[in-house]
Order: C-alpha cells, then structure tokens, then sequence
C-alpha cells in the first residue's frame, strides 16, 4: 500500500508542469530572439531596396552616360569655352564641354544645378549654310538625366585637341568624372563615376 502511494505522489510531482516563473523566463528570452530576428530581417529588407534603387538609378545614369560618350566619341572640334577651343587640363577642366557632332550640328552638354544637360543645334539642310555655333546659356537646353538622381559635380578634362601644347601629340580624348546622389525617400546614397572617351578618328 505504502509503495502504491509512492508511486503515486512521485508521479504527481512528475506531471506537475512549469511554474509561472519558468513560463516568464521563457517568454522573455523568447521575445529578445523574435526581436533580434525582426531587426535583423528588417535590415536584410532594407539594404536589399536600397542596393536595388541604387542600381535601377545607375542603369538610367548609365545609359544617359553612354549616349553622351558615344557622341562625343564620333565628333570633333572639343572645347569648354566654344567649339575648337581647345584642351581642358587637370587645371583648368570644366564643367561644360562644345563640340561638333559627326552630323555637323553643335552639341553641348553642362551642370546645370543638379541635372546633366544636353543642348543640340541641328545643322541646316541647306548645303551653303554655315555650321551652327556653340550652344550659348540662352540656348535650348535639356535635361538627361533621371530626375532621382541629384548631379554635384560634373567635370570634363580634354587632352589633344589643340595643336600645341601638353597634349599636342595625343589622340583626342575627353575625360568625364560625375559624382553625385541617388534620392529614394529617406535614402541617399552617393556615387562617383569616371570615363574615358578617345575620338574615333584622330584629328
């Protein structure tokens, strides 16, 4: 009878379950790992839309970098002041490049405020009508680039397109160097790009 009720009262112990101090601790080392796991989850959210704004507003920077590259890769006559004015070095580059299209038409581009800007004054079809001159300040200029993506600083260096000089010898090229900010709600990442274009049909 005595090992009966033992047995009894040792299973009762056995099933007596946890005790309210048991169940606190565990809910509380519960809520420090679900919150740990939400901010860290957040975060991985987080980074993956700013890596994708980024690169959707590269890809537009980019592309509006190449069609820009690819016609002053085909013309000629590159100057910061006007067309054929000449080289712009390290020391004197600019924010503002001329240049005579493959077509004949003046082209420009230039920082305006935070937008890259593209000027084009199409060459007359009359065949006895002078080449159109620079692209001046009041001339029809346009924006080119996407409008998330604020410009700080853009700058052109040419190398080779005076016939004296540094660069008197070198093939003509055009160095470009673009920094600036891609804006997407409360993010603001920053990027600096540089290319080099060489004409393509040395002077």
């Amino acid at each position: 009878m005595k090992k009966n009720k033992h047995r009894v009262l040792k299973k009762a112990r056995l099933s007596k379950g946890f005790t309210l101090i048991e169940l606190l601790v565990a809910v509380g080392i519960f809520t420090i790992i679900l919150t740990m796991s939400l901010g860290a989850i957040v975060s991985i959210i987080s980074a993956s839309k700013k890596a994708r704004t980024l690169q959707t507003a590269i890809n537009d920077l980019s592309g509006s970098m190449e069609a820009m590259a690819r016609e002053i890769r085909f013309g000629k006559d590159y100057g910061c002041v006007a067309i054929g004015s000449g080289d712009c070095t390290t020391n004197t580059g600019s924010n503002i490049i001329h240049f005579r299209a493959s077509d004949g038409s003046a082209e420009s581009y230039r920082l305006q405020g935070i937008s890259v800007e593209r000027c084009l004054k199409p060459k007359s079809k009359n065949l006895n009508s002078p080449l159109p001159s620079s692209c001046a300040t009041g001339d029809n200029y346009y924006s080119v680039t996407p409008s998330e993506i604020r410009i700080s600083s853009l700058w052109f260096t040419i190398q080779g397109a005076s016939d004296s000089g540094d660069y008197s010898l070198v093939q003509p090229r055009v160095i470009i160097v673009v920094q600036g900010n891609v804006i997407d709600g409360d993010q603001n990442t920053k990027f600096a790009i540089q290319t080099t274009i060489s004409q393509r049909s040395p002077k």
